[in-house]
């Protein structure tokens, strides 16, 4: 056997070990999914390639993710066992939303398109800004 043949089936038999090891290392995966409907406390399904995933939702992200925002979900285990919504990258627009003049500092502000009534505790659908 020559000296090349003898080098190449060494480094195949190290590359095979290496791919072996690498192919059981766990990692997350994130993927990118539409929120189905308006998420009810822990728990937002996500439309991911068709499919409506059950996921949980941090609390920091309650007051900020709605139905039909763009959101990443991250698959903890890899397994599907487990999915976190980690952020909102954008939503789809149906209708127009609203943005703010802050004339303190002449910024635009903007954030959640929704409008909350405090004594009934519900999302209000229409209103009219004074």
């Amino acid at each position: 056997m020559e000296a090349y043949e003898m080098q190449k089936q060494i480094f195949d038999s190290i590359q095979t070990a290496i791919d072996s090891s690498i192919s059981k290392i766990n990692t997350t995966n994130s993927t990118i999914g539409l929120v189905s409907e308006d998420p009810d406390g822990f728990i937002c399904n996500v439309k991911i390639n068709s499919e409506i995933v059950e996921c949980s939702l941090p609390e920091h992200l309650h007051s900020w993710i709605q139905k039909d925002d763009i959101v990443i979900v991250q698959d903890l285990y890899n397994n599907s066992q487990k999915r976190v919504v980690t952020g909102k990258t954008g939503q789809i627009n149906k209708s127009p939303s609203l943005v703010f003049e802050d004339a303190s500092d002449m910024k635009l502000k903007s954030g959640v398109d929704g409008m909350f009534d405090k004594l009934e505790d519900e999302k209000v659908t229409s209103g009219i800004v004074e």
